[in-house]
Formats: structure tokens, sequence, C-alpha cells
């Protein structure tokens, strides 16, 4: 992420954000500096079967809407949030979660929540700010940091998922 920061790198492929993480490496996602990553795609984008293993493509390409998009926001907190909490907050502005991690920034003195979400969402989009206000007075930031297509689904492409 460095190199790709720096433009050394054209992008970086990351292992999926897991709950596990000691130490994430999609906080180096946050902020609003120009050389800002963003997430892009998620691998493998069309194959037969499960894949034995996915993973997210990151790149300074903020993210276009191609109708069937899955986006991340990126929530900074001054306090701790539970998943449940953060889960209601979506819910309560339309936007349907997938998958909620947090990590906790002690060099920011921040929480910091990773949440992908079904649908493309803009930088702009209104549901950001009231969704600033359902998370509550502990919300420091909230930036949409990347999504991708949805991955082509073995369905689609003819073939029967190896279990």
């Amino acid at each position: 992420l460095g190199a790709l920061r720096e433009g050394q790198a054209s992008l970086a492929v990351l292992p999926l954000p897991r709950e596990v993480d000691e130490r994430p490496w999609w906080p180096m996602l946050f902020g609003a500096d120009e050389a800002r990553p963003f997430i892009a795609a998620r691998l493998p984008f069309a194959m037969p079967g499960q894949p034995a293993a996915e993973a997210l493509v990151v790149a300074r390409v903020e993210q276009a809407e191609t109708g069937d998009d899955r986006s991340f926001l990126g929530l900074e907190t001054t306090d701790a949030v539970s998943r449940s909490g953060l889960k209601d907050a979506f819910t309560k502005t339309d936007l349907p979660v997938r998958f909620v991690t947090s990590w906790h920034d002690t060099g920011r003195q921040a929480w910091l929540h990773l949440v992908e979400i079904d649908g493309y969402i803009a930088p702009d989009d209104p549901r950001l700010a009231r969704l600033a206000s359902a998370v509550g007075a502990g919300a420091r930031e909230i930036r949409q940091i990347g999504g991708y297509a949805v991955p082509v689904s073995p369905a689609l492409m003819g073939a029967e998922p190896r279990g």
C-alpha cells in the first residue's frame, strides 16, 4: 500500500478483511489525501465453483457504478460502537450491510469501522449525512472508500458450484 500511495505500484491485491486481524491493512484507506487508494475490485471476478482464496484489489481509482455493485464505507468514531449498533444505524438510512469489522487505532485515539454494503454509494450521497446522524455524536468521519462490481456467479457462468 505504501508503494501504491507513492505511485510506485498501480494496484495492490490484499486478503479480504477479517474480524480477527490484529493489524488490518484497511485503515490505510482512511483520510482525504489525493494519494489515498480505494477498493476497486474483488477477486476472483469470474470463476466456476467456490474459489480457494478471495482478495480485494486496491488502486488509486474511485469506484464507478456498474448497476450491480457493493460499496465500502469507512467510519471513524471517538467511541466504541458495537457491530449491532452500526448495523442499526445503516438500516435506518437504507444501507443494507453485508460485513462489518472494527479496529481501535490508538495512534488516532479513534475506532475505525469498515462496512461493506449492497449497492453503489457515491461520495456525495445524502444517506451519508443521515448515517452520521444515526451513528451519533461520536462519528468523526464517514467516507466512501471504494467498492466493486459483484463477481459473476457460477450459475451465471453455467457451472455447478464445487462443494
